[in-house]
């Protein structure tokens, strides 16, 4: 076997890759970066910048468009990124991403659910109910758990951001198999690169 791929991908992903076939992480060398790095756009070009690997080695981003420079990351010489807008559309699917987006779900991950007070109290500054509360209400009907399948689902504290959130929360259960396609297509891609 050859050089391992590099696998560039936000710490959204951990927990899923963790649980991929063993023969599909054997041909990658994964770094995980902080998911918080997507509250800060600049700070997550410059992560991915410093990981960008000079030909001959081959990259793999696993990112939606999570900074202003992600497509001209992928067009990088060796690299390529996992198609999907954000971490939700990689998970779920094109059509069944459009259909809750238009519904007005608001998305959260496993590993951002763990988060959730970090993200909405710090990162987005709503550290008062009725701020948060407000907020949510202009952008969003509900709170949607993506249920990836790796761990139970922590509804303590999906009743608690959604109590402060003022959002009713409901799971979604995501394909397993998603992003084991998605990341062995980009590896197919890859090698159909000249």
């Amino acid at each position: 076997m050859g050089e391992k791929v590099l696998l560039i991908a936000c710490g959204v992903f951990q927990k899923e890759y963790e649980r991929l076939p063993t023969d599909l992480r054997e041909r990658l060398e994964a770094h995980f970066l902080d998911s918080m790095l997507h509250m800060r756009p600049a700070d997550l070009d410059e992560a991915i910048r410093e990981w960008l690997p000079q030909p001959p080695r081959r990259a793999i981003l696993l990112f939606g468009d999570c900074s202003p420079h992600m497509r001209e990351f992928a067009a990088h010489p060796g690299t390529v990124r996992v198609s999907g807008i954000n971490c939700i559309e990689i998970h779920l699917g094109s059509e069944r991403y459009k259909t809750l987006r238009h519904r007005g779900s608001f998305f959260m991950m496993p590993e951002w659910i763990d988060r959730w007070e970090e993200v909405f109290k710090k990162e987005l500054g709503l550290g008062k109910t009725d701020l948060a509360r407000d907020f949510m209400r202009d952008s969003a009907t509900e709170l949607v758990y993506l249920d990836t399948g790796g761990e139970s689902v922590p509804q303590a504290t999906l009743a608690a951001a959604s109590n402060y959130l003022g959002l009713q929360f409901r799971i979604e259960k995501s394909r397993s198999d998603r992003l084991e396609t998605a990341l062995r297509a980009a590896l197919t891609e890859l090698n159909d690169v000249k």
